[in-house]
């Protein structure tokens, strides 16, 4: 579920109005992010929604998204990918953006990866 929204247009399709939500993808806490963590996350999101942008807010990996909240939920599913790390065989993944945490020494870049295969 959304952490964090913010009104982004007066009018959407229908007449609703259209939102960003914070997802959170990942936690740096403890070591979450490192060796053996999974590294594809499963977010439900209101259909059509469109990723903008992947950060870090504290010791969390998150993504902004256009939504419209009152879409049906939709599992979309991320891919994050650490620098070096082998992506496999899966071509038709999105590039969503890149984090970089500890001053740059760890990076993640981060996939959708919704209806690959």
């Amino acid at each position: 579920m959304p952490t964090d929204t913010h009104v982004i247009a007066a009018e959407g399709f229908g007449g609703s109005s259209r939102y960003v939500y914070k997802y959170h993808l990942a936690s740096v806490e403890g070591g979450a992010l490192g060796v053996g963590s999974p590294d594809v996350v499963d977010v439900d999101m209101p259909y059509g929604a469109v990723p903008r942008a992947v950060g870090v807010q504290g010791p969390d990996v998150v993504l902004w998204a256009e939504v419209l909240p009152t879409a049906p939920v939709r599992r979309r599913r991320f891919r994050l990918a650490k620098t070096g790390q082998d992506l496999g065989t899966v071509v038709n993944h999105r590039y969503v953006g890149t984090v970089m945490l500890f001053d740059g020494g760890y990076v993640v870049h981060v996939y959708d990866v919704t209806d690959c295969a």
